[in-house]
Protein backbone atom coordinates (compact mmCIF):
# COMPACT_ATOMS: atom_id res chain seq x y z
CA UNK A 1 0.00 0.00 0.00
CA UNK A 2 1.23 3.07 -0.90
CA UNK A 3 0.56 6.54 1.80
CA UNK A 4 -0.64 9.96 0.15
CA UNK A 5 -0.12 13.02 2.80
CA UNK A 6 -2.00 16.09 2.55
CA UNK A 7 -1.08 18.83 5.38
CA UNK A 8 -2.77 22.30 5.48
CA UNK A 9 -1.55 25.49 6.69
CA UNK A 10 -3.52 24.32 10.19
CA UNK A 11 -4.42 21.82 11.96
CA UNK A 12 -6.91 23.97 14.47
CA UNK A 13 -9.85 22.06 14.86
CA UNK A 14 -13.22 23.06 17.66
CA UNK A 15 -14.39 19.85 19.64
CA UNK A 16 -18.14 19.75 19.77
CA UNK A 17 -19.61 19.15 23.14
CA UNK A 18 -22.53 16.40 23.41
CA UNK A 19 -24.01 15.34 26.77
CA UNK A 20 -20.75 13.69 28.31
CA UNK A 21 -18.87 13.76 25.48
CA UNK A 22 -15.90 16.07 23.09
CA UNK A 23 -16.59 15.12 19.52
CA UNK A 24 -14.38 15.61 16.32
CA UNK A 25 -15.40 15.13 12.94
CA UNK A 26 -13.34 12.93 10.68
CA UNK A 27 -13.78 11.67 6.89
CA UNK A 28 -13.43 8.44 5.37
CA UNK A 29 -13.61 8.27 2.10
CA UNK A 30 -15.59 11.33 1.53
CA UNK A 31 -18.23 10.46 4.09
CA UNK A 32 -18.24 12.57 7.72
CA UNK A 33 -18.45 10.31 10.75
CA UNK A 34 -18.68 12.25 14.48
CA UNK A 35 -16.38 10.63 16.79
CA UNK A 36 -15.38 11.03 20.49
CA UNK A 37 -11.97 12.15 21.41
CA UNK A 38 -10.26 9.49 23.79
CA UNK A 39 -6.78 9.77 25.10
CA UNK A 40 -7.21 6.38 26.84
CA UNK A 41 -7.40 4.07 23.78
CA UNK A 42 -5.64 3.94 20.64
CA UNK A 43 -8.28 3.10 18.13
CA UNK A 44 -10.40 4.59 15.26
CA UNK A 45 -13.59 2.59 14.95
CA UNK A 46 -17.01 3.56 13.38
CA UNK A 47 -20.34 2.31 12.89
CA UNK A 48 -21.73 2.70 9.05
CA UNK A 49 -24.51 2.61 6.69
CA UNK A 50 -24.67 -0.51 4.51
CA UNK A 51 -23.80 1.83 1.48
CA UNK A 52 -20.61 2.94 2.90
CA UNK A 53 -17.68 1.70 0.49
CA UNK A 54 -14.41 1.25 1.74
CA UNK A 55 -11.56 -1.55 1.21
CA UNK A 56 -12.06 -4.68 2.69
CA UNK A 57 -9.09 -6.67 1.65
CA UNK A 58 -7.05 -7.93 3.92
CA UNK A 59 -10.21 -7.68 6.96
CA UNK A 60 -9.54 -8.87 10.01
CA UNK A 61 -11.72 -9.14 12.49
CA UNK A 62 -10.58 -7.24 15.57
CA UNK A 63 -12.19 -6.69 19.54
CA UNK A 64 -11.83 -3.72 21.17
CA UNK A 65 -11.99 -4.38 25.33
CA UNK A 66 -13.30 -0.90 27.05
CA UNK A 67 -14.52 -0.82 30.82
CA UNK A 68 -18.04 -0.68 29.52
CA UNK A 69 -17.91 -3.57 27.49
CA UNK A 70 -16.09 -4.88 24.35
CA UNK A 71 -16.49 -3.23 21.06
CA UNK A 72 -16.51 -5.55 17.78
CA UNK A 73 -16.39 -5.97 14.28
CA UNK A 74 -13.77 -5.94 11.14
CA UNK A 75 -10.85 -3.69 9.66
CA UNK A 76 -11.04 -1.84 6.51
CA UNK A 77 -8.52 0.53 4.84
CA UNK A 78 -9.89 4.24 3.63
CA UNK A 79 -8.56 7.30 2.96
CA UNK A 80 -8.92 9.86 6.60
CA UNK A 81 -8.77 13.70 6.51
CA UNK A 82 -8.60 15.04 10.10
CA UNK A 83 -8.31 18.65 11.26
CA UNK A 84 -6.40 19.96 8.03
CA UNK A 85 -4.45 16.46 7.87
CA UNK A 86 -5.14 13.96 5.37
CA UNK A 87 -3.82 10.39 5.19
CA UNK A 88 -4.53 7.21 2.98
CA UNK A 89 -4.86 4.65 3.22
CA UNK A 90 -6.07 4.66 7.12
CA UNK A 91 -6.82 0.78 9.04
CA UNK A 92 -10.00 1.44 11.29
CA UNK A 93 -12.56 -0.94 12.68
CA UNK A 94 -15.73 -0.51 10.88
CA UNK A 95 -17.95 -1.83 14.35
CA UNK A 96 -21.09 -4.12 13.99
CA UNK A 97 -21.42 -4.52 18.01
CA UNK A 98 -20.74 -1.39 20.00
CA UNK A 99 -20.48 -2.58 24.01
CA UNK A 100 -19.67 1.21 25.37
CA UNK A 101 -22.04 3.58 25.87
CA UNK A 102 -22.64 6.86 25.55
CA UNK A 103 -21.66 6.90 22.03
CA UNK A 104 -24.61 5.45 19.42
CA UNK A 105 -27.08 6.30 21.65
CA UNK A 106 -26.12 10.09 21.87
CA UNK A 107 -26.04 9.72 17.83
CA UNK A 108 -22.28 9.33 17.12
CA UNK A 109 -20.63 7.09 14.62
CA UNK A 110 -17.79 6.44 16.98
CA UNK A 111 -14.46 7.08 18.47
CA UNK A 112 -11.09 7.75 17.71
CA UNK A 113 -7.93 6.69 19.88
CA UNK A 114 -5.32 9.45 20.96
CA UNK A 115 -2.93 7.21 22.98
CA UNK A 116 0.10 5.00 21.93
CA UNK A 117 0.68 2.72 19.30
CA UNK A 118 2.11 -0.74 19.97
CA UNK A 119 0.67 -3.77 19.90
CA UNK A 120 0.05 -3.98 23.47
CA UNK A 121 -1.75 -0.02 22.91
CA UNK A 122 -3.48 -0.80 19.94
CA UNK A 123 -6.27 -3.90 18.97
CA UNK A 124 -5.98 -2.68 14.96
CA UNK A 125 -2.00 -2.78 15.40
CA UNK A 126 -1.84 -6.26 16.82
CA UNK A 127 -4.37 -7.93 14.34
CA UNK A 128 -2.48 -5.94 11.32
CA UNK A 129 0.85 -5.99 12.46
CA UNK A 130 1.66 -8.94 10.46
CA UNK A 131 1.06 -7.24 6.81
CA UNK A 132 3.52 -4.43 8.06
CA UNK A 133 4.75 -2.99 10.46
CA UNK A 134 3.17 0.21 9.65
CA UNK A 135 0.13 -0.99 8.21
CA UNK A 136 -2.77 -0.76 10.92
CA UNK A 137 -1.12 2.28 13.22
CA UNK A 138 -3.35 5.03 14.75
CA UNK A 139 -3.82 8.32 12.30
CA UNK A 140 -1.84 10.32 14.79
CA UNK A 141 1.12 7.78 14.10
CA UNK A 142 0.85 7.83 9.94
CA UNK A 143 0.72 12.06 10.72
CA UNK A 144 4.04 11.95 12.90
CA UNK A 145 5.79 9.47 11.00
CA UNK A 146 6.13 12.33 8.58
CA UNK A 147 8.07 14.52 10.60
CA UNK A 148 10.60 11.77 13.16
CA UNK A 149 12.83 14.71 13.65
CA UNK A 150 10.62 16.42 15.51
CA UNK A 151 8.67 15.95 19.34
CA UNK A 152 5.36 15.50 18.29
CA UNK A 153 2.15 16.21 20.47
CA UNK A 154 -1.87 17.13 20.49
CA UNK A 155 -3.41 19.77 21.99
CA UNK A 156 -6.80 19.94 23.94
CA UNK A 157 -9.15 22.36 25.54
CA UNK A 158 -12.71 21.09 26.96
CA UNK A 159 -15.36 23.63 27.54
CA UNK A 160 -18.41 23.63 30.18
CA UNK A 161 -20.94 24.90 27.62
CA UNK A 162 -23.85 23.17 29.71
CA UNK A 163 -23.52 25.25 33.11
CA UNK A 164 -21.43 27.90 31.00
CA UNK A 165 -22.58 28.93 27.55
CA UNK A 166 -19.20 31.77 27.92
CA UNK A 167 -16.92 29.54 28.38
CA UNK A 168 -13.99 28.99 25.86
CA UNK A 169 -14.79 26.60 23.01
CA UNK A 170 -13.19 23.05 23.14
CA UNK A 171 -10.28 22.57 21.22
CA UNK A 172 -8.27 19.66 19.68
CA UNK A 173 -4.89 20.31 17.81
CA UNK A 174 -2.17 17.91 15.86
CA UNK A 175 1.33 19.91 15.98
CA UNK A 176 0.03 23.11 17.20
CA UNK A 177 -1.28 25.38 20.34
CA UNK A 178 -4.16 26.71 20.93
CA UNK A 179 -3.55 30.31 20.25
CA UNK A 180 -5.99 31.28 23.10
CA UNK A 181 -3.01 29.11 25.31
CA UNK A 182 -0.12 28.76 23.42
CA UNK A 183 2.15 31.73 25.25
CA UNK A 184 1.52 30.24 29.09
CA UNK A 185 1.33 26.51 28.38
CA UNK A 186 5.14 26.91 27.15
CA UNK A 187 5.93 28.20 30.74
CA UNK A 188 4.64 25.06 32.37
CA UNK A 189 6.71 21.94 33.27
CA UNK A 190 6.55 18.94 31.39
CA UNK A 191 5.26 16.05 33.79
CA UNK A 192 6.52 12.75 33.24
CA UNK A 193 4.65 9.47 32.57
CA UNK A 194 4.17 7.11 35.35
CA UNK A 195 5.24 4.11 34.69
CA UNK A 196 5.80 4.96 31.19
CA UNK A 197 5.84 1.66 29.58
CA UNK A 198 1.82 0.61 29.12
CA UNK A 199 0.71 2.69 26.29
CA UNK A 200 -0.87 5.13 28.64
CA UNK A 201 -1.71 8.66 29.24
CA UNK A 202 -0.93 7.98 33.20
CA UNK A 203 0.98 10.39 35.84
CA UNK A 204 1.47 10.24 39.39
CA UNK A 205 -1.16 12.03 41.81
CA UNK A 206 1.08 13.58 44.71
CA UNK A 207 -1.71 15.04 46.66
CA UNK A 208 -5.61 15.28 46.33
CA UNK A 209 -7.21 18.30 48.95
CA UNK A 210 -10.58 18.76 49.81
CA UNK A 211 -11.40 21.80 51.89
CA UNK A 212 -7.68 21.86 53.30
CA UNK A 213 -7.86 18.18 54.35
CA UNK A 214 -5.32 16.07 52.44
CA UNK A 215 -6.24 12.40 51.91
CA UNK A 216 -4.39 9.47 52.03
CA UNK A 217 -3.15 8.32 49.37
CA UNK A 218 -2.04 4.62 48.82
CA UNK A 219 -1.29 3.09 44.95
CA UNK A 220 -1.81 -0.50 44.23
CA UNK A 221 0.52 -0.18 40.78
CA UNK A 222 3.55 -1.95 41.50
CA UNK A 223 6.97 0.73 42.51
CA UNK A 224 4.89 3.94 42.66
CA UNK A 225 6.11 5.93 45.46
CA UNK A 226 4.22 5.80 49.09
CA UNK A 227 1.78 8.51 49.40
CA UNK A 228 1.09 8.84 45.50
CA UNK A 229 -1.47 7.08 43.04
CA UNK A 230 -1.27 6.72 39.04
CA UNK A 231 -3.91 8.31 37.39
CA UNK A 232 -4.86 8.17 33.37
CA UNK A 233 -5.42 11.65 32.22
CA UNK A 234 -8.63 10.34 29.87
CA UNK A 235 -10.94 12.30 27.70
CA UNK A 236 -12.78 9.39 26.67
CA UNK A 237 -14.01 8.84 30.60
CA UNK A 238 -17.13 11.89 31.13
CA UNK A 239 -16.38 11.63 35.03
CA UNK A 240 -13.85 10.50 36.78
CA UNK A 241 -13.02 7.51 38.95
CA UNK A 242 -10.86 6.72 42.28
CA UNK A 243 -10.69 3.24 44.25
CA UNK A 244 -13.52 3.16 46.52
CA UNK A 245 -11.91 3.48 49.71
CA UNK A 246 -10.42 7.20 48.43
CA UNK A 247 -13.66 8.04 46.67
CA UNK A 248 -15.56 7.97 49.78
CA UNK A 249 -12.60 9.27 52.07
CA UNK A 250 -13.02 12.41 49.32
CA UNK A 251 -16.76 12.50 49.50
CA UNK A 252 -16.67 12.43 53.52
CA UNK A 253 -14.80 15.84 53.25
CA UNK A 254 -17.68 17.41 51.19
CA UNK A 255 -20.35 18.94 53.46
CA UNK A 256 -24.00 17.59 53.11
CA UNK A 257 -22.60 14.66 50.84
CA UNK A 258 -25.01 11.44 51.41
CA UNK A 259 -24.58 7.93 50.07
CA UNK A 260 -26.17 5.14 49.35
CA UNK A 261 -25.64 1.56 48.14
CA UNK A 262 -27.28 -0.68 45.72
CA UNK A 263 -25.87 -3.76 43.79
CA UNK A 264 -22.67 -3.27 45.42
CA UNK A 265 -22.17 0.43 43.73
CA UNK A 266 -22.07 3.24 45.56
CA UNK A 267 -23.88 6.56 44.95
CA UNK A 268 -23.30 10.06 46.17
CA UNK A 269 -25.53 13.03 46.08
CA UNK A 270 -24.11 16.26 47.19
CA UNK A 271 -25.60 19.81 47.70
CA UNK A 272 -25.74 21.36 43.78
CA UNK A 273 -24.70 24.77 45.34
CA UNK A 274 -21.41 23.52 46.87
CA UNK A 275 -18.30 25.25 46.74
CA UNK A 276 -16.18 22.48 47.85
CA UNK A 277 -12.34 23.03 46.55
CA UNK A 278 -10.85 19.76 45.35
CA UNK A 279 -7.34 19.93 44.67
CA UNK A 280 -5.42 17.75 42.68
CA UNK A 281 -1.52 17.84 42.76
CA UNK A 282 0.41 16.62 40.22
CA UNK A 283 4.41 16.94 39.40
CA UNK A 284 4.07 20.07 41.79
CA UNK A 285 1.46 21.89 40.24
CA UNK A 286 -1.88 22.25 42.37
CA UNK A 287 -4.83 21.93 39.94
CA UNK A 288 -8.35 22.58 41.15
CA UNK A 289 -11.59 21.13 40.52
CA UNK A 290 -14.29 23.71 39.76
CA UNK A 291 -17.20 22.87 41.90
CA UNK A 292 -19.77 23.11 39.13
CA UNK A 293 -17.70 19.66 37.59
CA UNK A 294 -18.30 18.03 40.55
CA UNK A 295 -21.83 17.13 40.37
CA UNK A 296 -24.59 16.39 37.72
CA UNK A 297 -28.24 17.54 37.58
CA UNK A 298 -30.45 14.98 37.24
CA UNK A 299 -34.01 16.02 36.94
CA UNK A 300 -37.88 14.40 37.47
CA UNK A 301 -36.17 12.08 40.45
CA UNK A 302 -39.20 10.94 42.56
CA UNK A 303 -38.85 11.13 46.41
CA UNK A 304 -40.65 8.94 48.75
CA UNK A 305 -43.65 11.15 48.72
CA UNK A 306 -44.07 10.71 44.63
CA UNK A 307 -43.05 14.16 43.92
CA UNK A 308 -40.40 15.28 41.21
CA UNK A 309 -36.95 16.98 42.53
CA UNK A 310 -33.57 17.64 41.79
CA UNK A 311 -30.65 15.95 42.85
CA UNK A 312 -27.12 16.56 41.82
CA UNK A 313 -25.41 13.48 41.51
CA UNK A 314 -20.86 13.12 42.21
CA UNK A 315 -19.02 12.63 39.01
CA UNK A 316 -16.03 11.01 40.88
CA UNK A 317 -17.11 7.51 41.12
CA UNK A 318 -15.87 3.92 42.37
CA UNK A 319 -13.70 1.78 39.97
CA UNK A 320 -11.17 -0.63 41.87
CA UNK A 321 -7.61 -0.33 40.51
CA UNK A 322 -5.89 -1.97 38.00
CA UNK A 323 -3.02 -0.91 35.52
CA UNK A 324 -3.92 2.39 37.28
CA UNK A 325 -5.43 3.89 40.37
CA UNK A 326 -7.81 6.31 38.68
CA UNK A 327 -8.98 7.78 35.85
CA UNK A 328 -9.52 11.25 35.48
CA UNK A 329 -11.71 12.47 33.07
CA UNK A 330 -13.67 15.30 31.50
CA UNK A 331 -14.47 15.97 35.31
CA UNK A 332 -11.14 17.11 36.14
CA UNK A 333 -9.61 17.94 32.62
CA UNK A 334 -12.23 20.43 31.60
CA UNK A 335 -10.36 22.81 33.86
CA UNK A 336 -6.45 22.42 32.24
CA UNK A 337 -5.45 22.83 28.89
CA UNK A 338 -3.40 19.51 28.17
CA UNK A 339 -0.77 19.02 25.82
CA UNK A 340 0.28 15.39 24.95
CA UNK A 341 3.46 15.17 23.50
CA UNK A 342 4.33 11.68 22.07
CA UNK A 343 7.79 12.55 21.67
CA UNK A 344 9.93 10.63 19.02
CA UNK A 345 7.26 9.40 16.57
CA UNK A 346 9.58 6.33 15.56
CA UNK A 347 9.29 5.11 18.98
CA UNK A 348 5.86 4.28 18.47
CA UNK A 349 4.83 3.39 22.38
CA UNK A 350 5.97 5.72 25.44
CA UNK A 351 9.81 6.40 25.99
CA UNK A 352 11.29 8.91 28.57
CA UNK A 353 10.63 12.27 25.68
CA UNK A 354 6.45 10.87 26.08
CA UNK A 355 5.18 14.04 29.11
CA UNK A 356 2.56 15.56 29.52
CA UNK A 357 2.03 19.93 30.16
CA UNK A 358 -1.31 21.05 31.85
CA UNK A 359 -1.95 24.85 32.01
CA UNK A 360 -4.61 25.57 35.05
CA UNK A 361 -7.76 27.64 33.57
CA UNK A 362 -9.65 28.51 36.84
CA UNK A 363 -9.48 31.39 39.04
CA UNK A 364 -10.44 29.94 41.79
CA UNK A 365 -11.51 33.69 43.26
CA UNK A 366 -14.42 33.59 41.03
CA UNK A 367 -15.41 29.54 41.30
CA UNK A 368 -17.71 30.74 44.23
CA UNK A 369 -19.43 33.30 42.65
CA UNK A 370 -19.65 31.04 39.62
CA UNK A 371 -22.04 28.31 41.69
CA UNK A 372 -24.10 31.35 42.36
CA UNK A 373 -24.78 32.94 38.82
CA UNK A 374 -24.77 29.47 37.24
CA UNK A 375 -25.52 26.25 38.83
CA UNK A 376 -28.41 28.11 40.84
CA UNK A 377 -29.83 30.50 37.91
CA UNK A 378 -30.04 26.59 36.44
CA UNK A 379 -31.57 25.41 39.33
CA UNK A 380 -34.32 28.38 39.17
CA UNK A 381 -36.03 26.64 36.37
CA UNK A 382 -36.38 22.74 37.54
CA UNK A 383 -38.14 20.83 40.24
CA UNK A 384 -37.21 21.84 43.83
CA UNK A 385 -33.75 20.19 44.85
CA UNK A 386 -34.06 17.09 47.34
CA UNK A 387 -34.24 18.17 51.08
CA UNK A 388 -32.68 15.96 53.79
CA UNK A 389 -31.80 12.34 53.14
CA UNK A 390 -33.56 9.93 51.38
CA UNK A 391 -35.14 6.67 52.07
CA UNK A 392 -31.52 4.14 52.32
CA UNK A 393 -29.02 6.90 52.57
CA UNK A 394 -26.99 7.97 55.32
CA UNK A 395 -24.78 11.06 55.76
CA UNK A 396 -21.09 10.78 54.64
CA UNK A 397 -19.42 11.92 57.47
CA UNK A 398 -15.80 12.76 57.65
CA UNK A 399 -13.95 9.64 59.60
CA UNK A 400 -16.55 7.47 58.46
CA UNK A 401 -15.44 4.03 57.36
CA UNK A 402 -16.40 2.82 53.85
CA UNK A 403 -19.54 0.32 53.57
CA UNK A 404 -17.86 -3.01 53.23
CA UNK A 405 -19.76 -4.34 50.18
CA UNK A 406 -18.37 -5.04 47.05
CA UNK A 407 -18.13 -2.32 44.48
CA UNK A 408 -18.57 -3.04 40.84
CA UNK A 409 -16.75 -0.54 38.16
CA UNK A 410 -19.11 1.57 36.48
CA UNK A 411 -18.75 2.31 32.69
CA UNK A 412 -16.10 5.04 33.26
CA UNK A 413 -16.68 5.32 29.21
CA UNK A 414 -20.31 6.29 29.81
CA UNK A 415 -22.81 8.96 31.37
CA UNK A 416 -24.51 8.54 34.24
CA UNK A 417 -27.50 6.52 34.01
CA UNK A 418 -30.43 9.01 34.19
CA UNK A 419 -32.19 6.95 37.16
CA UNK A 420 -30.83 7.42 41.00
CA UNK A 421 -30.15 4.82 42.80
CA UNK A 422 -31.69 5.44 46.32
CA UNK A 423 -32.74 2.31 47.50
CA UNK A 424 -29.73 0.04 49.86
CA UNK A 425 -28.28 1.31 53.18
CA UNK A 426 -24.79 2.16 54.31
CA UNK A 427 -23.83 0.16 56.89
CA UNK A 428 -21.19 -3.07 58.52
CA UNK A 429 -23.99 -5.25 57.09
CA UNK A 430 -24.97 -3.66 54.04
CA UNK A 431 -24.22 -6.84 51.91
CA UNK A 432 -26.01 -8.90 54.39
CA UNK A 433 -29.88 -9.89 53.67
CA UNK A 434 -32.47 -7.17 54.79
CA UNK A 435 -35.31 -9.45 55.72
CA UNK A 436 -34.90 -10.34 59.35
CA UNK A 437 -35.78 -6.98 61.74
CA UNK A 438 -32.97 -8.72 63.89
CA UNK A 439 -30.54 -7.80 61.84
CA UNK A 440 -32.11 -4.20 61.50
CA UNK A 441 -32.17 -3.59 65.00
CA UNK A 442 -28.45 -4.95 65.82
CA UNK A 443 -27.52 -2.12 63.03
CA UNK A 444 -29.15 0.55 64.71
CA UNK A 445 -28.11 -0.87 67.54
CA UNK A 446 -24.52 -0.33 66.61
CA UNK A 447 -24.83 3.21 65.19
CA UNK A 448 -26.67 3.90 68.20
CA UNK A 449 -23.83 2.95 70.56
CA UNK A 450 -20.81 4.13 68.25
CA UNK A 451 -22.80 7.70 68.83
CA UNK A 452 -23.00 7.21 72.48
CA UNK A 453 -19.46 6.30 72.47
CA UNK A 454 -18.32 9.32 70.53
CA UNK A 455 -19.98 11.19 72.89
CA UNK A 456 -18.37 9.52 75.66
CA UNK A 457 -15.20 10.59 74.42
CA UNK A 458 -15.90 14.54 73.51
CA UNK A 459 -16.86 14.60 77.30
CA UNK A 460 -14.06 13.25 78.27
CA UNK A 461 -11.39 15.24 75.86
CA UNK A 462 -13.18 18.49 76.79
CA UNK A 463 -12.24 17.35 80.79
CA UNK A 464 -8.34 16.55 80.35
CA UNK A 465 -8.39 20.32 78.61
CA UNK A 466 -10.26 21.96 81.22
CA UNK A 467 -7.92 20.29 83.40
CA UNK A 468 -4.90 21.06 81.54
CA UNK A 469 -5.88 24.74 81.29
CA UNK A 470 -6.57 24.77 84.86
CA UNK A 471 -3.05 23.55 85.70
CA UNK A 472 -0.93 26.03 83.27
CA UNK A 473 -2.97 28.89 84.04
CA UNK A 474 -0.11 30.84 85.50
CA UNK A 475 1.90 29.51 82.72
CA UNK A 476 2.54 29.89 79.02
CA UNK A 477 -0.66 29.19 77.43
CA UNK A 478 -1.45 26.24 75.79
CA UNK A 479 -1.64 25.50 71.87
CA UNK A 480 -1.99 23.02 69.65
CA UNK A 481 -1.07 23.11 65.49
CA UNK A 482 -4.13 21.93 63.40
CA UNK A 483 -3.32 19.10 61.03
CA UNK A 484 -4.44 20.42 57.87
CA UNK A 485 -3.89 23.87 57.00
CA UNK A 486 -6.76 25.57 54.56
CA UNK A 487 -5.44 25.70 50.62
CA UNK A 488 -5.08 29.34 50.51
CA UNK A 489 -6.56 31.04 47.03
CA UNK A 490 -4.35 34.92 47.83
CA UNK A 491 -3.86 37.40 44.65
CA UNK A 492 -0.35 37.24 45.41
CA UNK A 493 0.31 33.81 45.89
CA UNK A 494 -1.92 31.18 43.48
CA UNK A 495 -2.17 27.76 44.98
CA UNK A 496 1.24 26.29 43.77
CA UNK A 497 2.41 26.54 40.17
CA UNK A 498 -0.94 27.06 38.31
CA UNK A 499 -1.12 29.91 36.58
CA UNK A 500 -4.94 32.17 37.14
CA UNK A 501 -7.15 32.03 34.27
CA UNK A 502 -7.69 35.29 32.43
CA UNK A 503 -10.24 37.35 34.16
CA UNK A 504 -12.20 37.91 30.59
CA UNK A 505 -12.17 34.09 30.24
CA UNK A 506 -12.85 32.98 33.40
CA UNK A 507 -15.45 30.24 34.52
CA UNK A 508 -18.53 32.87 34.94
CA UNK A 509 -21.21 34.44 32.85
Amino acid sequence: MIASYVASPTANGTLENVPGRYVATVTLNDRDFRVAIDTGSSDLWVVSSSDFQYDTKDAQPVSISYVGGKTAGTTGFATMSLGGYTFGPQAFLNATTVGLGGIVDLGLDGLIGLAFDGTSASDITRVLTPLGSTVGQPFLFNIFDLTPNQDNFIGISLSRTDDLEASADASFTINELDETYAERIQGVDAIPLFPGDNGRWSVLVDRINVNGVDLVLESAVPNAPNGSIVAVMDTGTPTATLPPDLLYALYSQIPGAIVGVQDGDMTFIIPCNTSTMITVVIGGFGYIIHPLDLSDIKTNIPDDNGNNVTVCVGTIQSLPASDSDALFGDTFMRNVYSVFNFGNAIAKSPTGAASIQMLSLLDARTAVEDVKNVRMAQLANLAPELQGIPAGFVAALPGSARPTTDTTPPDSDTSDSSALRTNGAIADDASSSSDGSDAGVKKYALIIIGLLSGNLVVVLFLLALGVGLYIKRSGRPASSAAKYAPVKFGEEEPLGKAEAYDAERRYSD
